[in-house]
């Protein structure tokens, strides 16, 4: 049983890492750019990452006018944006649709498989 479910999850981590991120993408004002906006019309404003983005990027600018931005990103590029930064807030996520704005997000789909590989270990 043990062994079981240990394939069962190994197996859907791999088709979860083989499926590319969906990120927003958003260029404007923090009105433009905003939650409700995004989830609003997800066909012109979410758009899935090419090879080589691994991260989903927001970018918030605080000039005389408040700038956002929102794309996709690696690893690399985050950092930099993120070290980059002066007078303004870069965050970095992995998960689809992960940069919509300033909440907390988390993969349920991990959380079962760790709570699944938990009550194996168990037995």
């Amino acid at each position: 049983m043990g062994r079981f479910l240990l394939t069962v999850a190994a197996f859907l981590v791999l088709v979860t890492a083989v499926t590319a991120l969906k990120c927003y993408v958003c260029d404007g004002t923090e009105d433009d750019c905003k939650k409700s906006t995004l989830e609003g019309d997800k066909t012109k404003y979410l758009i899935e990452c090419g090879k080589g983005y691994n991260k989903c990027m927001r970018e918030f600018k605080n000039d005389s006018t408040p700038v956002v931005k929102n794309s996709c990103s690696n690893k690399h590029d985050c950092y930099q944006a993120t070290i980059g930064c002066g007078q303004c807030k870069v965050s970095c996520c992995d998960e689809d649709e992960c940069n919509v704005g300033s909440h907390v997000s988390f993969n349920v789909f991990l959380l079962a498989v760790c709570f699944a590989l938990g009550l194996a270990l168990l037995m």
